[in-house]
C-alpha cells in the first residue's frame, strides 16, 4: 500500500542564479535556496524595522540545538534583513529517546523583543526515495514569507523525511496507513508529535514568544496542523491546514481506499480544539478535491472545530501543491494574512498598503493586485515602487513561475 499526498521532493542544489523567471527555484529540475524571494528594502515594507538583538548559544538540555555543518546564523546578500539558521534539533519523544529534527529558522536581523512562531511543515511524496530528498531548505521561501511578516519562522522537516531521526523513507505515521477512520485519525495525530516536540524546543529560545505560536502545513501537514490545533498546546493561537489530506493508493496509484474514511478521520480532529483554524483548498486540487475538503470541513466543525475554509481558484499544473508553488502562494499568502489580521495576529499592516498606494498614486480599483504585492515580496525589488505600472509588472513577474514539471513538497 502506498500513500500518496500528491507530493514530489525535488534534490535541494545550487544553480546557476542568472535565471530569467529567478522565483522558479524551487519547482524546476533543480532547487535554488539562495535565491528565494528576495526581500523588498524599507521604502516597500516596513514590517521588520526594528532594532538588534545578540544571537544566544543555548546550552543542550532536555530539549538543545545541535548546530549543522553551516554556520549557526547567516545573512544572505538578497535578504539583509533576515537571519537564517541550518539545524538540527534535539528533541525528545514521549518515552524520553532522544532524536534529532532537520530545521530552518529565519527571523528579522534587527529583531529587539521576543518574535511570535511559525512553525511550517511540508507533505508526504508517494515514494520512499523522495522521502530522502526533502530538506529543511525547501521550507525557506514559507519560513521567509513569515519572517517578513514579523515571525521567528521553523521550518521542520519530520522524521523519516531528508535527515531527521527515525527510519529513513518511513514517516512515523506508516503503522496507521490504513483505511480505517481511528487509524488515519491517528496518522495525523503522531506526525503532530515532531511538531510538539519542537514548538516545546523553540520556545526555549531566548527570542521566541512562547505565547504566539501558529502552525502551517500543506498536504499531509496540513492534516498535521489540524493534528496539533486539538492538543491545547499552550500559546498556540492559530493552525493553517493548505490542501490537507491523505489518499491510499496501491502499487499502481489506484485508490484503495474511499475517501469517506480520511473524511471522517479529519473531521474527527475537530473534537476538542478550540483554536482557530483556517482551511485553504484549490479548485483543481487533484487528492482533495473541493467537495471533499467542503465535507471534512463541516465534519470538524460538527466535531466541535473552530474553522474557516477558502477555496481559492485552479493552480497550474496542480491545486494540491498551493503550498510550495510561486503561482499558489499568491493566493494563500493573502488568505492568511486576512485570516491573521482578522484574529489580531501577527502580519503586516494595511496602513502600509494605504501609504504605498499614496506614494505611487495607484487607484482604489487595484488595492488587490497591492495588498497581493505586499504578500509576495517580489525579487530583484531593492527600491520601493514608483508607479502602479511598477506594482503590475513586478506582480505580474511573479505570476510567471507557473510551467509545467514544477512540483515540490
Amino acid at each position: 500500500m502506498l500513500i500518496h499526498s500528491g507530493s514530489v521532493a525535488k534534490r535541494a542544489t545550487r544553480t546557476d542564479n542568472r535565471s530569467a523567471a529567478p522565483d522558479c527555484e524551487m519547482h524546476a529540475q533543480r532547487a535554488r535556496p539562495k535565491d528565494i524571494a528576495r526581500p523588498l528594502r524599507p521604502g516597500h515594507l516596513a514590517l521588520c524595522c526594528v532594532v538588534g538583538l545578540s544571537l544566544l548559544t543555548l546550552a543542550p538540555g532536555k530539549y538543545g540545538f545541535a548546530q549543522s555543518s553551516a554556520p549557526s546564523a547567516t545573512t544572505d546578500p538578497s535578504h539583509p534583513d533576515l537571519l537564517q539558521e541550518p539545524m538540527l534539533l534535539n528533541v525528545r519523544d514521549k518515552a524520553g529517546a532522544q532524536y534529532q529534527l532537520e530545521a530552518i529558522i529565519v527571523r528579522p536581523a534587527r529583531a529587539e523583543a521576543r518574535l511570535p512562531i511559525a512553525i511550517v511543515t511540508h507533505g508526504k511524496p508517494r515514494l520512499a526515495s523522495d522521502m530522502a530528498l526533502i530538506r529543511a531548505e525547501l521550507l525557506v521561501r514559507q519560513a521567509r514569507d513569515l519572517a517578513y511578516r514579523g515571525y521567528l519562522a521553523v521550518g521542520v522537516v519530520r522524521r523519516g523525511y531528508g535527515r531527521s531521526g527515525g527510519t529513513p523513507g518511513i514517516a512515523t505515521n506508516a503503522p496507521y496507513a490504513k483505511c480505517s477512520v481511528e487509524d488515519l485519525q491517528r496518522y495525523f495525530e503522531v506526525e503532530a508529535d515532531d511538531l510538539e516536540a519542537a514548538v516545546r524546543l523553540i520556545t526555549e529560545r531566548p527570542d521566541a514568544d512562547r505565547n504566539r505560536i501558529i502552525v502551517i502545513g500543506g498536504s499531509v501537514g496540513g492534516g498535521t496542523a489540524l493534528a496539533m490545533a486539538a492538543r491545547k498546546l499552550l500559546g498556540l493561537t492559530a493552525a493553517v491546514n493548505i490542501a490537507g489530506g491523505v489518499r491510499l493508493t496501491n502499487a499502481q496509484g489506484e485508490v484503495i481506499c474511499p475517501f469517506e474514511t480520511p473524511v471522517a478521520a479529519i473531521g474527527r480532529l475537530g473534537a476538542g480544539a478550540r483554536i482557530p483554524t483556517l482551511w485553504i483548498y484549490s479548485e483543481n486540487d487533484s487528492v482533495f478535491a473541493p467537495d471533499i475538503a467542503r465535507r471534512a470541513f463541516n465534519a470538524y466543525k460538527l466535531a466541535g472545530g473552530v474553522a474557516e475554509l477558502q477555496v481559492i481558484p485552479a493552480i497550474a499544473p496542480d491545486g494540491h501543491h498551493a503550498f510550495e508553488l510561486p503561482n499558489g502562494r499568491v493566493h494563500w499568502l493573502a488568505k492568511l494574512d486576512a485570516f491573521l489580521r482578522a484574529r489580531g495576529l501577527v502580519t503586516w499592516r494595511t496602513a502600509q498598503v494605504d501609504a504605498v498606494m499614496r506614494t505611487a498614486r495607484v487607484p482604489e480599483s487595484s488595492r488587490e493586485m497591492v495588498e497581493r504585492y505586499f504578500s509576495l515580496y517580489p525579487q530583484g525589488s531593492r527600491t520601493g515602487p514608483r508607479s502602479s505600472r511598477d506594482i503590475h509588472g513586478r506582480y505580474s513577474q511573479r505570476d510567471q513561475c507557473t510551467g509545467p514539471g514544477t512540483r515540490g513538497l
